[in-house]
């Protein structure tokens, strides 16, 4: 008797941010599990076990396709030019559009990431281009799994640090902390509400397993927002004070984008059910500290 395959899970963006946080933590929790978690290859990318054919459909060379796709890729620009407009419309877009072809071929499960920028105050919608698009996409993927019947949890993010080194500014603090670094800044009044990316991706691996379970249906949208909400300034005063050194920061050296959160909004949206952030920024900050400076 032949042995039956587990399905399987898609991932897009698993070189990502949050995206390599999440397929490293899952597939140590699911080396036992009754699934599997798979990359999948965009064209012009590296060939992954998923890939797009010339359908647009996402399958393996076997012809299989995910039970369940958790698209986590992404593409950002902070003030783009238009080759780089041009390049989040044909990311973000050609993604959901992709997803949305490959939920009607097969009816698969889908998880993915949104920004509470797309849920900003009505009189400043759309926030940016990047919210419109991310919408868009949102839209497209809701659409289609609602027309075929099919599972869609959309997950709320607000502002996160750690994993991979990016131009954020929780690096610059890192860094400025640890060398000395002078880093210029605005004034410091605008807010922040601060996620670690392992308790980010430990919310999409408690929904995969609900959903590979069956014991969530339909179409959900969380928000992933913690306690933690805070401005510029206080969040440097506390890292000084976790790391027992001052901060060079250059206050007011810069000036404020023309869009600035000065107050976070309510998106209306609920926290999933059992999920609360574990990791403490003021801990995170000072083990990092003690990394770079050797101790």
């Amino acid at each position: 008797m032949a042995l039956k395959s587990k399905p399987s899970v898609g991932l897009f963006g698993s070189t990502g941010n949050l995206g390599s946080i999440f397929f490293r933590e899952i597939e140590k929790q699911m080396s036992n599990s009754d699934c599997l978690v798979k990359a999948i290859g965009r064209p012009g990318n590296i060939p992954q076990y998923f890939n797009i054919n010339k359908e647009g459909v996402i399958t393996s060379k076997q012809g299989e396709i995910p039970k369940l796709i958790v698209n986590l890729s992404n593409s950002y620009f902070p003030n783009p030019t238009p080759e780089q407009i041009h390049e989040m419309e044909s990311v973000i877009l050609g993604v959901a559009e992709v997803i949305s072809n490959t939920i009607r071929k097969s009816g698969c499960s889908i998880i993915t990431a949104s920004t509470y920028f797309q849920y900003c105050p009505t009189e400043f919608r759309p926030w940016s281009r990047y919210s419109e698009l991310k919408s868009l996409a949102k839209q497209i993927i809701e659409e289609t799994a609602k027309a075929c019947g099919t599972n869609f949890t959309d997950f709320v993010l607000y502002d996160n640090y750690g994993g991979l080194p990016r131009n954020k500014f929780v690096d610059s603090l890192e860094k400025t902390l640890a060398t000395g670094e002078e880093i210029e800044c605005t004034e410091g009044a605008q807010v922040l509400n601060l996620t670690h990316v392992s308790d980010l991706s430990a919310a999409f691996i408690s929904e995969v397993y609900q959903i590979m379970g069956g014991k969530n249906s339909g179409i959900r949208t969380y928000e992933l927002k913690s306690n933690f909400t805070i401005s510029l300034r206080d969040l440097v005063i506390k890292a000084e004070i976790a790391c027992g050194r001052q901060a060079n920061i250059k206050w007011g050296n810069i000036p404020y984008r023309e869009r600035e959160v000065f107050e976070l909004w309510e998106t209306g949206f609920d926290i999933p059910i059992g999920w609360k952030p574990q990791i403490e920024f003021e801990t995170y900050i000072k083990k990092k500290f003690q990394k770079k400076i050797g101790i």
